[in-house]
């Protein structure tokens, strides 16, 4: 799930930055192809699902290994105190993805304002750059948090199974 969450949310950004490049494509005569502004507004619309169903899962994936740790803790009466990192992560990366998908959704509802004229296309370039910003610092901080979620629960699955047969850790340790 872990190496899902981080690939989907890489190949979102691929989506989304390729749609800032259309756009400023459709725009300006920069590009030497032509661009078309339908395939600015095809890669906006599926980059901003894919990066909004991407955070909104990677939030989901520390709620519920955060539950998962805690019964896991409970359950094996392990007195290590690993939940409290999973907060940590939360802490780091809840702020993060929830603003990125703010500005995502903000950016995308206000291009449609600039398609139809009553919006300046400079408001929705500066909101396109604040979301890309925003979304690839979120995708940096969950990079790090999954990550290290991953060796938190690694470390646990370690403990478990210290706990349900000793003698079975302590032969492979000595051998």
């Amino acid at each position: 799930m872990a190496l899902a969450l981080i690939v989907w949310n890489f190949l979102a950004a691929l989506a989304l930055t390729a749609a800032a490049v259309a756009g400023i494509g459709s725009a300006r005569d920069i590009l030497p192809v032509d661009v078309y502004p339908r395939t600015h507004v095809t890669l906006a619309l599926f980059g901003a699902v894919m990066m909004l169903f991407g955070h909104s899962m990677t939030i989901f994936y520390f709620v519920g290994t955060g539950v998962r740790m805690k019964e896991l803790v409970a359950e094996h009466g392990i007195t290590e105190d690993l939940v409290t990192p999973t907060k940590r992560f939360k802490m780091k990366v809840f702020p993060f993805a929830t603003m990125a998908m703010l500005i995502t959704m903000i950016t995308f509802i206000i291009g449609g304002g600039v398609d139809t004229g009553t919006v300046p296309s400079w408001v929705h370039l500066a909101l396109a750059t604040v979301a890309l910003i925003l979304n690839f610092m979120a995708m940096n901080k969950e990079l790090w948090a999954i990550n290290a979620n991953v060796r938190l629960f690694d470390h646990l699955e370690l403990l478990v199974e210290a706990k349900e047969s000793p003698a079975l850790v302590s032969e492979e340790t000595t051998s």
